[in-house]
């Protein structure tokens, strides 16, 4: 019996299907590197699922290209029968057979290596030479295979040793990062966000406990999009130095939010908004990490509260308002160089509001302080904004300066800032001690400073200090030391940079997507889909935008303790 491809029969698949679904899918391959594209001249792999950049995917593809017979660019139709349906796909001749099995994937959700395709000669393999089958147009095949929850990954290499940099393939601190996330198809935008909330221990901790036999029935798709998470996760740290493919975490992810798995006119998935992406994985966390013990989890460790003073400039009234955000904004004019004079100038604007007194819409001054901050702060640069004449999205190019260390202490309520105090007068303590024992270890030998140290009990300080004094250096998420478990450690107002997720292109609706996190060890890496590539902390800072590299659009601080 015969089928066309429908997002209603693809959904009785199990898999969640694109509001603009084609009615037959196709395959064809590219050179458009205009949307989440990274240059260069190896192939790229186009199906349904989207662009497939350079990587384990498309490195196979060039060598499957190298060693195959001219056969000139054609496209061959064939339909393809699996579970008493059948399927019309268009088959592009020039690309190996695993590019035909992922669009399968996605027709049907039977992952490529459950994929059994039997053709002339026994079943069909990825790197098969299409012009030896001898199919013919309209050729009817039969697939064998169950869709379903995927499989847990082989633990083996997936990213071949050509693919990768030369100092990449050399370098032996390579194997100690988390592993690269294979692109699925303009999904850079979810690998990089994904890379950067990787480096959050409160994340992982309450991702690893979640008790994935639940079955949160008041929303199935956050508890199936936070389980596909947490495994993710997981899978990454088993896999160091290799890549992971993300398929069920975007199958999820576009389950419950249907705008990432839109089409654009060719017909492959539209590169997304990582902010959004950021901001809609938290809130799905959040709503199903909730439990009767802990009503607002992960609010400590990513949540900013707001309040806001409002006056109408026409009347006397004042109002006072309070929210809460995951994140907070740098709004970028001419006069924006750094990130402090960006977030000043974006806690203070009018807004329009009716006034009960006048009984219209007038304009109201807005004043905003913080007033609670979180473990992890999160700042979106707010480069992208709409053109009413044009209708389309723009970008903001200008550079925009941010610190290794971020102190928001100035920007919070006067309450909040009475806390901080104590933090930074234990800060304070600490420096002026330390100062006090590099003097007197001139006049001493290690061993006797070290003897005065534990005479005066001095150990717990000492460890703030060397915190105190260098904050660049300190891990992100480095545990607190040993010693310092009898002291309370305190919050300054302080933040250290952990995380940076940056996009390439002048094309609001293209481009692509990058991570830089900072590992335990105090190493920066640069995540670049399944690249994985450990960098300088001088190129972080010049991630600040003003041409054509890789601009920060969302940076991770984390909050340090004295």
């Amino acid at each position: 019996h015969h089928h066309s491809v429908t997002p209603a029969a693809a959904a009785a698949q199990s898999v969640p299907q694109p509001r603009s679904s084609p009615r037959r899918s196709r395959i064809r391959s590219s050179e458009d590197d205009g949307v989440g594209g990274r240059g260069g001249g190896a192939a790229r792999v186009v199906a349904a699922w989207g662009i497939g950049q350079e990587g384990p995917v498309a490195g196979r593809a060039r060598r499957w290209q190298s060693g195959q017979t001219a056969v000139g660019h054609c496209t061959m139709q064939v339909k393809v029968s699996w579970n008493k349906q059948l399927y019309e796909v268009d088959v592009d001749m020039e690309q190996p057979p695993l590019v035909f099995k992922t669009q399968l994937f996605t027709l049907t959700g039977v992952p490529p290596e459950r994929q059994k395709i039997m053709v002339k000669g026994g079943a069909l393999k990825d790197d098969e030479d299409w012009s030896k089958l001898k199919l013919k147009e309209g050729q009817k095949l039969m697939m064998i295979g169950t869709a379903g929850e995927l499989p847990k990954a082989p633990e083996k290499e997936t990213v071949f040793a050509e693919d990768l940099p030369q100092a990449e393939q050399v370098d032996p601190l390579a194997a100690e990062f988390s592993a690269g996330l294979v692109n699925l198809g303009n999904t850079c935008y979810m690998a990089s966000t994904v890379q950067c909330l990787a480096v959050v221990p409160e994340l992982s901790a309450a991702l690893g406990t979640y008790d994935a036999s639940s079955s949160s029935a008041a929303d199935p798709t956050a508890h199936k999009l936070s389980v596909a998470t947490r495994d993710l996760m997981q899978e990454m740290r088993r896999n160091r130095g290799k890549s992971v493919a993300p398929f069920r975490m975007l199958a999820n992810m576009r389950e419950r939010f249907p705008q990432f798995g839109e089409l654009g006119e060719n017909g492959v998935p539209m590169q997304q908004d990582a902010e959004e992406c950021w901001t809609l994985l938290l809130q799905t966390y959040a709503v199903a990490l909730r439990s009767p013990s802990s009503p607002t989890p992960l609010k400590d460790a990513f949540a900013i509260d707001f309040q806001s003073m409002l006056r109408c400039t026409e009347s006397d009234e004042t109002k006072e308002e309070t929210e809460t955000e995951w994140t907070i904004k740098c709004h970028i004019t001419q006069e924006t160089a750094h990130l402090s004079t960006g977030l000043k100038s974006s806690l203070s604007g009018n807004v329009e509001k009716v006034s009960e007194a006048l009984g219209r819409s007038v304009m109201w001054t807005k004043e905003t302080r913080i007033s609670r901050l979180p473990t992890c702060l999160t700042v979106q640069f707010v480069r992208f904004f709409y053109k009413v004449q044009q209708q389309k999205k723009a970008k903001i190019l200008k550079a925009v300066a941010y610190p290794l260390t971020l102190d928001m202490y100035d920007f919070c309520t006067d309450a909040l800032k009475a806390e901080l105090d104590k933090g930074r007068k234990a800060e304070q303590l600490a420096a002026d001690k330390a100062a006090a024992r590099g003097g007197a270890s001139e006049e001493a030998s290690n061993g006797d400073a070290e003897k005065k140290r534990k005479a005066e009990g001095e150990a717990a300080p000492e460890a703030a200090s060397a915190q105190a004094m260098d904050v660049d250096q300190a891990p992100a998420a480095a545990p607190p030391p040993a010693t310092t478990e009898a002291q309370e450690r305190l919050p300054s107002g302080k933040y250290e940079l952990c995380g940076v997720l940056t996009h390439k292109g002048r094309s609001a609706d293209g481009g692509h997507y990058v991570a830089w996190v900072k590992t335990e060890s105090g190493q920066w890496v640069k995540f670049d889909d399944e690249v994985v590539t450990p960098v300088k902390e001088e190129e972080i800072l010049r991630l600040s935008g003003g041409g054509d590299w890789h601009m920060a659009y969302l940076v991770l601080y984390r909050q340090v303790l004295f």
